[in-house]
């Protein structure tokens, strides 16, 4: 496939499996979890990465989920989604969520459209905990207990080695919320 026929095929892929990828990003949504306490959604994006046939690495950095392809040479590009949500009564304010449905699009475009096999490289796809700068009673309980050193997921995904032969990331952040429902 050429470059413009791997792009088409990743569309058509990601359009046929348009209500799945809705569904997750709904389902995240209503069920929103504090950075390090996302259990269940890291359970839910672990799932739904296994079931495309994914390995998957969870607990990456006290909560989180790495999904992957067996490593062949060429550059690493990480892709990313973040878990948690805000404090005010537990709410996806910013868009985590969406985000995740994102990281999910992403990969079944790739995987079904059989691009990954193509590329001359590794996608990893994220799922990082952590990003609220939130209930920091809890996160200095975990950094005291040893089970964390960082108050962010990204800082200690880093710190666990989890970016050290990641060439490039690319991440998504959500800006308009009103178009989402």
């Amino acid at each position: 496939m050429n470059k413009e026929e791997m792009k088409r095929s990743c569309m058509e892929e990601i359009d046929k499996s348009r209500i799945d990828i809705i569904d997750l990003g709904q389902k995240i949504y209503k069920k929103p979890e504090l950075g390090y306490k996302e259990f269940e959604t890291s359970k839910i994006i672990q799932k739904t990465f296994d079931s495309l046939g994914f390995r998957t690495e969870e607990k990456i950095a006290y909560t989180g989920v790495k999904a992957f392809e067996p490593k062949k040479n060429g550059p690493v590009v990480a892709v990313i989604g973040e878990l948690d949500s805000n404090q005010d009564g537990n709410v996806h304010a910013c868009g985590h969520n969406i985000q995740l449905a994102n990281l999910y699009g992403c990969a079944v475009g790739l995987k079904r459209a059989g691009v990954l096999d193509a590329l001359a490289g590794n996608v990893r796809f994220i799922a990082i905990p952590a990003e609220e700068c939130v209930d920091y009673d809890y996160r200095n309980r975990l950094i005291q207990e040893r089970k964390i050193e960082f108050y962010g997921g990204k800082q200690e995904y880093l710190k666990r080695g989890g970016f050290d032969d990641v060439d490039i990331i690319l991440q998504c952040h959500m800006m308009d919320m009103k178009s989402y429902n």
